[in-house]
């Protein structure tokens, strides 16, 4: 930085003028536009007709030899995403098999499935208990109580654990591991209940009456959404059954549409 001295005269600032110049004068001009780089303006547009095809939705993968996937990586790759089954409403679960659309009833098709078991357990007295953590007390009528004790042996075989604390209380220590879920004290009552209206005496019909009225009760609800492995699951169970078709009191859980028909209705729209 230069220091001021006041001993020394400071210089006037010069400015050079140049007396012919004339921004007019054309080989001037000219002269300035050629000392200016060249850029070529079209490479910007380079690629422009190439995304335009893309956005008005022309698949670039549709231009590739052969696509994403050979035929037959394609049939795999849909067979992979595509469901066996479907659910509708939650209420009935579709499957396409060989002859058309089978139509399954879910609550009807497990009722039919735990009617099995249940009945089976009772008879082979394996059923399979669950402990509860803190023991329910039902409280019977004397009546109540005596329809009790005649069927103790069957509920125990199917997975109840009762304990008689007298004055016809009974304190219920473990539930069916199938209906664990389910309001124990509920499930007795509606046992006896039902037991006494039919008046039973036969043990075989007993039996079946404890094993139905079990599995009304715990059957999987309407309402209730499935995954594809639980509608899968239902259906080997189902099918496992010696009678697939109908619940143990006759209400219909399969019902088929056969391709012709629905080729006719098709029809007929």
């Amino acid at each position: 930085i230069p220091i001021y001295d006041e001993s020394k005269t400071t210089p006037m600032p010069k400015v050079n003028i140049n007396p012919n110049y004339n921004p007019f004068h054309t080989t001037q001009r000219n002269a300035y536009h050629n000392s200016l780089p060249h850029f070529d303006w079209e490479t910007l547009y380079q690629g422009f007709e190439k995304e335009k095809t893309t956005a008005a939705g022309v698949n670039p993968l549709a231009q590739t030899n052969g696509g994403l996937f050979s035929s037959e990586e394609k049939e795999n790759v849909d067979a992979e995403i595509l469901p066996e089954h479907y659910q509708y409403k939650q209420k009935y679960i579709l499957t396409s098999v060989k002859s058309g659309l089978m139509i399954i009833d879910q609550h009807r098709a497990h009722i039919r499935i735990l009617f099995d078991t249940f009945l089976e357990q009772i008879k082979n007295k394996k059923g399979i208990s669950q402990r509860v953590l803190f023991p329910e007390i039902i409280e019977l009528s004397p009546s109540e109580t005596a329809t009790l004790s005649s069927l103790t042996e069957d509920l125990q075989a199917v997975g109840f654990e009762l304990n008689n604390l007298g004055n016809h209380s009974f304190a219920i220590q473990g539930v069916p591991s199938e209906i664990s879920s389910s309001d124990p004290i509920s499930l007795i009552r509606s046992i006896i209940e039902k037991s006494t209206e039919t008046a039973l005496d036969v043990k075989s019909e007993i039996q079946e009456s404890i094993a139905l009225s079990l599995a009304c009760l715990a059957a999987i609800p309407y309402g209730r959404t499935l995954t594809p492995e639980e509608m899968t699951h239902l259906i080997n169970r189902l099918f496992a059954c010696r009678t697939p078709n109908y619940t143990p009191n006759g209400q219909p859980i399969i019902s088929l549409i056969s391709d012709e028909e629905i080729a006719k209705k098709m029809k007929s729209c």
